[in-house]
């Protein structure tokens, strides 16, 4: 089975040289996106969810600050996204409305394909606007597949996932509430415990489940128990998570560094090429790595005010804090 990073590169050579044999390929694969991402973006609201950001390719409007803002965001090429929150209220995990918002959509994508059918069926059949309509029904048929399919990880999967099991649904949950959290201000040491559970005997193979351990461990972490945080990660260590592997190793660096200090342990992390490429947005880890490990204090100490400075400019209000209070009990050890 291909990696879905080769599935990304396959659909994207696939796009490149379609859109340069026939240009109105293109043109219908962005309204196709665009018309499914403003489906999540009406189905939320209906639904009392509130918008955090929306994005067609680079182009990504989000919330920070209480303030809307027009950002380029290259990662985000070959896809468009709608991030919304869910509401919130005593039960709102209970009372989580998740069908309706991941369906949104593949509803909305269904409309469109109508519109498609019905418009190819009065234009004459040798006319060249109907092989470009048809062309369309393809693509939006083709789409329809790729994020209504549950064999996938889409919105078909997120729909049966939770429908099915309670901690799939719980994992949901907190992929959809945890950025509008963190960006509100809140961090994840000022939220319930409850909030994060999640059984020993549950699916971790499903991304959904693997996230409340990782929301687990940053919660724990927040709180200042390193020892309870690193070892939630045992119940991921016999899966693979592209999704969180990198970041779980990260976690893994600074906690042989400082916490618990293995500088064999932290070399061997260090030296993987994946962490090394992670790494360069995670200055403060590094900075802890030259201080302690390579013994270049001076480095170290430099890098670690570059961290400072750079968690100033975090947008969430939440993670900034947090970096923050990192970055100065990791001075306080340097110091002491």
């Amino acid at each position: 089975m291909l990696s879905w990073g080769l599935w990304t590169w396959l659909v994207l050579l696939i796009m490149i040289v379609a859109s340069l044999t026939i240009p109105w390929f293109l043109v219908m694969v962005v309204a196709s996106i665009f018309v499914h991402e403003v489906g999540h973006l009406i189905f939320g609201w209906l639904t009392g969810y509130r918008f955090l950001s929306f994005g067609l390719s680079i182009f990504v409007l989000c919330k920070e600050g209480g303030k809307l803002k027009f950002k380029i965001v290259p990662e985000y090429v070959l896809c468009g996204h709608c991030h919304m929150i869910p509401p919130e209220n005593e039960t709102h995990l209970q009372d989580f409305e998740f069908v309706w918002y991941n369906l949104g959509g593949g509803v909305f994508e269904v409309l469109l394909l109508i519109v498609l059918i019905r418009l190819d069926g009065v234009l004459p059949y040798h006319d060249w606007r109907s092989g470009m309509v048809s062309i369309g029904i393809v693509i939006i048929a083709c789409s329809l597949l790729w994020n209504l399919a549950p064999i996938f990880q889409n919105d078909g999967q997120n729909i049966w996932k939770a429908l099915n099991c309670k901690a799939a649904k719980r994992g949901l949950y907190l992929a959809f509430y945890m950025p509008g959290i963190l960006n509100d201000g809140i961090r994840y040491s000022e939220l319930d415990s409850k909030l994060f559970y999640v059984s020993d005997t549950a699916d971790f193979s499903d991304w959904r489940v693997a996230y409340i351990v990782v929301c687990q461990a940053a919660h724990l972490y927040d709180l200042g128990e390193y020892d309870k945080s690193i070892a939630c990660y045992e119940k991921l260590k016999n899966y693979n998570h592209p999704d969180f592997n990198t970041e779980i190793e990260l976690d893994h660096l600074y906690y042989y560094t400082i916490h618990s200090p293995d500088y064999g342990k932290a070399r061997t992390i260090f030296a993987d090429n994946k962490v090394k490429k992670a790494l360069k947005k995670h200055t403060r880890i590094v900075a802890a790595y030259e201080y302690f490990v390579n013994g270049d204090k001076e480095k170290g100490k430099e890098l670690l005010q570059k961290a400072k400075d750079e968690a100033m400019k975090l947008p969430d209000n939440g993670t900034k804090l947090m970096e923050m209070d990192y970055c100065a009990k990791l001075e306080d050890v340097m110091e002491g």
